[in-house]
């Protein structure tokens, strides 16, 4: 129920979950594990040159076979980054492998990112083909403020970059606000 927040320069490169941080177990599942606390990033650099994967539940699963299920988070988000490449979610940053009866309900505010960020309600990241998205739902303000966003910066309800997925029963009720006057 904490809040988080980063802040600072001259960081390494991260992996941030307010449950977990990074995960490469064979058949991890993360199982009913909720986060109320609002997550802040403020810092000037985080290791530019890499990807900085944060999320709601796991910062990142890069396992095949980890999932996420029966899980919520309710946390805030406020991104203010201007120099790191951030791939944000509200379950993982980065997901890897299946996630079922999931919630997310909160609003994400993106101050500044750097290009090719992701930031999305459930994956900011999800590089495995044929993953499922069973009775999950989103709901909450995504709100743009980054004076630089441009269409390398990927925002999305549910999943900002990801390839062949397979969503069942799953709802998004997104509220989405531009206030940057630049497509993002």
């Amino acid at each position: 129920y904490g809040p988080i927040t980063i802040s600072g320069s001259e960081l390494q490169t991260a992996y941030i979950g307010c449950v977990g941080g990074y995960n490469n177990t064979t058949g991890t599942t993360y199982d009913n594990c909720n986060n109320h606390g609002k997550f802040t990033l403020n810092a000037t650099t985080i290791k530019p040159a890499s990807f900085n994967y944060i999320g709601g539940v796991s910062g990142a699963n890069s396992n095949n076979t980890c999932t996420i299920s029966n899980s919520a988070n309710y946390g805030d988000v406020v991104l203010d980054a201007p120099t790191i490449k951030v791939r944000y979610g509200g379950m993982a940053g980065n997901l890897g492998n299946n996630v079922s009866n999931c919630h997310a309900e909160f609003d994400i505010t993106i101050n500044q990112v750097a290009a090719s960020s992701a930031i999305g309600g459930f994956a900011g990241y999800m590089p495995k083909s044929g993953a499922v998205i069973d009775g999950c739902s989103y709901k909450g303000t995504i709100t743009n403020n980054d004076p630089d966003a441009d269409a390398t910066v990927k925002i999305a309800s549910l999943f900002a970059s990801s390839q062949n997925i397979t969503c069942r029963a799953t709802s998004v009720e997104p509220t989405m606000v531009n206030n940057a006057g630049a497509p993002a």
